[in-house]
């Protein structure tokens, strides 16, 4: 598996998220997500699915950093993953119960 720091552009992205399927487990799954050491890591690998049209990834890893850290910002990442998502109304009752 490559490392998060290793994951620079899409097509690493893209070949990350290929040895993953290949693996079919969601254990390794897990494990490259608990690998990520920080939120700005996070924030980094989001821009870059982002930036790849690989939102299902970006959403994905926007709700493991909200999971793992609970911070502002990781929070605001998901509420607006949500929202985006079609899921606005659960994205504001979220909003207004951190408030």
């Amino acid at each position: 598996m490559m490392a998060t720091v290793h994951i620079e552009t899409a097509d690493d992205m893209v070949r990350v998220i290929g040895e993953l399927w290949k693996k079919r487990s969601l254990r390794a799954a897990k494990e490259f997500l608990a690998d990520i050491p920080s939120e700005d890591e996070f924030y980094r690998l989001i821009k870059i699915a982002d930036e790849a049209d690989l939102f299902g990834y970006s959403n994905l890893l926007a709700t493991a950093s909200y999971k793992r850290f609970g911070t502002l910002r990781s929070y605001a990442w998901h509420c607006a993953r949500l929202a985006e998502n079609g899921r606005s109304l659960e994205a504001e009752e979220k909003m207004l119960a951190r408030l």
